[in-house]
């Protein structure tokens, strides 16, 4: 009879383990002692560290796909482009509250997509370098574009347009400020040194070579002169809207 303050050294069955944990006793041949563990050989110790690494990595690294990109990244100078900044995100968790776009050199005309639930702001000022623009030169244009409402929660994604007159070809950088309510998203701001920030780059547009694309006059993305309304490249955005009509050609 054992002691009342001592356990019962009778044999058990260990359910983790699948053997038999008796005292004093080694497991059979084809049973697993119960006071060890199995090894992991080689291969397994280096899958398990190429799984911890990759998903330390994806922790820390953020997506591309979570940028404020345009929807469309290449149009044909001479012509009027319906560009799309989607924002994607919000800042580390917070909802969006402002979004604005700053308009490079080469952008003569712009003309901002009203938003319902965001006020619609914009400054104007002068040109790098005058733009010829329908055939009359232009010096003054919107250099900011800022939309103010929401708030666009972190986990949705919205777009915000303009229709912009390309003047030539070339990569064209367009700086966005995204406020949140706790923080911001400074894309294609740099660093306090200066320096672009891979991790917050700005939004790009390439603007192509008509006549080295195979664009003709006539062709559907190009801005035929002769026409009241020409035709916009960039299509629909997402939600379905239909494309926005370019104002009568009075721009000073």
């Amino acid at each position: 009879m054992s002691h009342p303050l001592q356990p019962d050294l009778q044999a058990t069955r260990n359910p983790c383990l699948g053997a038999w944990a008796e005292p004093g006793r080694t497991a059979r041949k084809g049973e697993r002692s119960p006071t060890r563990y199995p090894r992991l050989g080689a291969r397994h110790t280096f899958l398990l560290h190429a799984v911890l690494f990759g998903a330390a990595w994806l922790l820390a690294v953020p997506s591309a796909s979570a940028h404020v990109v345009l929807a469309q990244k290449s149009a044909p100078a001479g012509s009027y482009h319906r560009a799309q900044f989607m924002v994607g995100h919000g800042c580390k968790g917070s909802p969006t509250v402002s979004v604005q776009v700053d308009i490079p050199d080469g952008v003569p005309v712009v003309r901002p997509q009203p938003k319902a639930g965001w006020a619609l702001s914009y400054e104007s000022g002068p040109l790098a370098e005058p733009a010829m623009v329908h055939g009359k030169p232009k010096t003054e244009g919107i250099r900011r574009v800022t939309w103010t409402g929401g708030p666009l929660p972190d986990e949705q994604f919205d777009e915000f347009g303009m229709m912009l007159f390309l003047a030539k070809p070339g990569r064209l950088q367009f700086r966005v400020l995204q406020t949140c309510e706790q923080g911001a998203n400074d894309w294609g701001g740099g660093t306090a040194g200066g320096q672009p920030d891979p991790g917050l780059p700005a939004a790009t547009l390439e603007v192509l070579d008509p006549s080295a694309h195979g664009m003709g006059e006539h062709s559907s993305h190009s801005h035929g002169h002769h026409h009241q309304q020409p035709e916009v490249s960039g299509g629909p955005s997402a939600s379905g809207e239909p494309p926005v009509q370019p104002h009568e050609h009075r721009d000073h």
